[in-house]
């Protein structure tokens, strides 16, 4: 039962249903979220046979948590940390249960299928509502996006900001383009999102040889092309260094690869140029945006310095620099580790890293047990942490949960089971 309501779960993932109660938004997700991990914690009490998580695994998930929650004590105003720490200490324990959901290969390639799937189908919808913008104006579909869509799937306070700061509209050598996003209220988190389901999809690919992988992959990054972010296209040649890699210890160049990038061409001729010019104004530190973004990571760093070890406290950053009115703007450093940083200092960076990292350790070892699958599981870490350095997506709920899926997928493709009697 675990496992079909994990598939749901997944396939359903990129629609958001949001309920709002005068200025709080609930994602309908958040509480599906906290069913499941009670439902497994319930299940796994009453089973006789408990699949017990690695001890590497959970002692680094509680060990981040645990200093997370320690920041707060250092917190000026530590109600201000609630929110986000419910939302961590619910999300976040998610990969122990996928951990124990994907007992077997069959559980794992379902549950991943049903990611896949969802996410393709999403990515579908995200390239109608891209085209419609042909025929109708950039303006008049954002305006619709942001009126009639986003307060359903992302709520009504989250769909003010978004037509207060239009990140959805980018101007790109003169010219207004709406930027694909499906039913995320934000660009860059559907960056993430694709990017990383792109990855797992060649890594099904790899592993299985279906041609159906190999076509959801590719057209989950070409969504991510048209997400116009530019996070997301350092992320994507992140994710493509990896796949050379696996190409270069494989020994084989496959020309099928050639055959479907030359394939690709009309396409990507057609938006090579907003697409390049995008690409190529992440350089520019004359950009307007660059500098104000060296001048965000400037700030976060000089706050860092201030409070090194265990940071302002998780949820305290915007209030610190603007008291009285921090919690109703959506400010940020653009940048994970900066943003993690000034939260939860040092340690809370360092124990991240050290979560992650254990994930990535393990892919390589099943890596050189030949489960070429685990390729699309680097790309996919590789994508989020150059992306990474642009954004911070650790609170966009979707993006989240395929984080602690790539940490479990790894773990789970070794597990052993312990019978309790």
């Amino acid at each position: 039962m675990t496992l079909f309501l994990t598939r749901v779960f997944f396939f359903f993932l990129p629609f958001q249903l949001v309920f709002s109660f005068g200025n709080n938004d609930l994602p309908v997700f958040r509480l599906v979220a906290i069913g499941l991990l009670f439902w497994w914690l319930t299940a796994g009490l009453l089973t006789k046979e408990k699949i017990l998580p690695p001890l590497l695994l959970a002692s680094l998930l509680f060990s981040w948590l645990g200093i997370i929650l320690l920041s707060v004590l250092f917190a000026a105003d530590p109600w201000l940390s609630i929110r986000k720490l419910i939302f961590l200490f619910t999300i976040f324990p998610l990969t122990l249960v996928w951990y124990t959901v994907m007992k077997t290969p069959a559980a794992r390639d379902q549950v991943i299928r049903a990611a896949l799937w969802g996410g393709s189908t999403a990515a579908l919808l995200g390239f109608g509502i891209f085209a419609a913008q042909f025929f109708l104006g950039a303006t008049t579909v954002f305006h619709f996006l942001v009126s009639s869509v986003l307060p359903i799937t992302a709520g009504e306070r989250l769909s003010h900001l978004v037509a207060t700061y239009p990140s959805l509209l980018v101007n790109i050598g003169g010219a207004t383009w709406l930027r694909l996003s499906a039913l995320f209220p934000d660009p860059h988190g559907a960056a993430y999102f694709f990017g990383i389901l792109g990855c797992l999809a060649f890594g099904m690919y790899l592993s299985s040889r279906s041609k159906k992988f190999l076509l959801m992959g590719f057209v989950l990054v070409f969504a991510d092309f048209l997400t116009f972010s530019r996070g997301g296209y350092l992320g994507l040649v992140a994710a493509g260094g990896i796949l050379i890699l696996m190409f270069w210890q494989q020994k084989q160049w496959p020309i099928r690869w050639l055959l479907i990038l030359i394939g690709m061409l009309p396409p990507l001729l057609f938006l090579g140029l907003p697409v390049l010019e995008r690409f190529l104004s992440t350089f520019l530190l004359a950009d307007a945006s660059s500098v104000d973004r060296l001048a965000l990571w400037r700030q976060a760093f000089e706050t860092w310095l201030l409070y090194p070890w265990f940071g302002l406290g998780i949820g305290q950053y915007a209030e610190w620099l603007y008291p009285g009115i921090g919690q109703s703007i959506p400010y940020y450093a653009h940048n994970l580790y900066l943003d993690l940083a000034v939260e939860t200092g040092f340690l809370g960076l360092s124990f991240f890293f050290f979560f992650c990292g254990a994930s990535i350790v393990q892919s390589w070892k099943n890596i050189q047990r030949n489960e070429l699958f685990f390729w699309g599981v680097l790309a996919g870490w590789a994508l989020y942490f150059t992306h990474s350095v642009f954004e911070t997506a650790i609170f966009s709920l979707p993006v989240v949960i395929l984080c602690t899926l790539l940490l479990a997928l790894p773990f789970a493709a070794k597990q052993v089971k312990h019978p309790v009697q």
